[in-house]
């Protein structure tokens, strides 16, 4: 379990060494993890892909919940923003600039209700090329072979 969870710290690191306006609250994130307050067991972690950058999130330390503002710069300079809500159990977004409002209607993904969703453990935003997943740490441990 320590394994996991260290390559896990490992990976939202390497996933906020890269240059991109996106990756900034990735790496407020990852300040955000290395705070002894919010290093309290979690239950999950969120693989985030957003256009062809990737990086995990964990959920929020158990009472407890926090905001991330995703916000993609564009070639021609404008932002995409997603607004993601993060809870000790699950996710959802409150709010986005596209125009759909698509994810923003798929509302709430927890480790409770993802068999029971039409989308599972996805929240999508489509014309921000934007992907949550929702895991539990046991799905990492066994992802990851964290036995061996």
């Amino acid at each position: 379990m320590r394994r996991v969870l260290c390559l896990l710290t490992a990976l939202l690191l390497a996933a906020c060494m890269g240059t991109g306006r996106a990756e900034e609250p990735l790496a407020e994130a990852a300040d955000k993890a290395a705070d002894p307050a919010a290093t309290a067991p979690v239950r999950g972690y969120i693989l985030v892909t957003a256009g062809a950058m990737q990086g995990w999130l964990p959920l929020a330390a158990e009472g407890t919940e926090y905001e991330y503002p995703l916000v993609q710069l564009q070639p021609d300079g404008t932002e995409m923003v997603n607004i993601i809500h993060i809870t000790d159990c699950g996710m959802y977004i409150r709010e986005a600039d596209c125009e759909g409002q698509d994810c923003v209607e798929e509302g709430y993904v927890t480790l409770e209700n993802r068999s029971r969703r039409v989308l599972g453990s996805y929240l999508i935003c489509l014309p921000h090329q934007l992907m949550l997943q929702l895991f539990s740490v046991e799905e990492l441990v066994e992802m990851y072979g964290g036995g061996r």
